[in-house]
């Protein structure tokens, strides 16, 4: 059983806003971008996905790997490289393909170190089941991002469970309880976790117990 998660802290920049206003003020040739913005709109991302995945392939060759924040003509505007990965990643994401959305935002990351990525990172990694990597991520993005109140709060909940997970299951729940400390608001939300990974490791104690009942001591052999 995987605990419940919060909503990813998906990073967006506001110049796409400002982007779809300038389209929408200036209607000129057809705009790649402002179709896929709208197609993202609307909840249907893998329409999104397929417009951003073909200004990608645009740019570079089959299987390449950019070495530099390239900028992409789209349209009649500009666009940067480590962008297109960014929204793509966040269509993926929605569409819950954890694989394809890691490799796009750690992409992202890698053209524009945009530290606050790092959290998105580390949700890809608890999503796909590599918890002591999603751990690892989780301490970059607090020690490197500065993250305000939220993004610190979902960060240390995150932590807390790809720590579950890995196994360590009591020091999770210790961390757990820590954070009602630190985030008394949210102290209902938090004992709720606490409750799910203590009735978790309960079960998974008595399958245990359960399985070392049944086998056979050195005496019955």
């Amino acid at each position: 059983m995987k605990i419940s998660k919060a909503l990813p802290l998906i990073v967006f920049m506001l110049g796409v806003c400002v982007l779809a206003d300038q389209a929408l003020s200036k209607p000129t040739s057809p705009d790649p971008l402002l179709e896929a913005l709208q197609f993202r709109e609307q909840g249907n991302y893998l329409e999104a996905e397929k417009i951003i995945d073909n200004l990608i392939t645009q740019a570079l060759p089959r299987d390449s790997k950019p070495v530099k924040n390239m900028v992409i003509s789209a349209g009649s505007r500009e666009i940067t490289l480590s962008f297109l990965y960014l929204f793509r990643a966040n269509c993926r994401y929605s569409l819950k393909r954890f694989d394809g959305a890691l490799t796009d935002y750690t992409s992202s990351y890698e053209l524009k170190e945009n530290k606050k990525l790092l959290y998105d990172i580390a949700d890809c990694m608890y999503e796909q089941g590599m918890y002591v990597e999603a751990t690892g991520k989780y301490d970059e993005y607090l020690e490197t991002a500065r993250p305000d109140r939220n993004g610190k709060y979902l960060a240390l909940r995150g932590r807390a469970l790809s720590v579950f997970q890995s196994g360590d299951r009591d020091q999770a729940i210790r961390d757990l309880k820590e954070l009602k400390g630190e985030f008394p608001e949210l102290e209902g939300s938090i004992q709720n976790t606490i409750d799910q990974c203590v009735s978790e490791k309960n079960r998974i104690d008595a399958l245990a117990k359960e399985k070392e009942n049944k086998e056979p001591s050195e005496t019955e052999k």
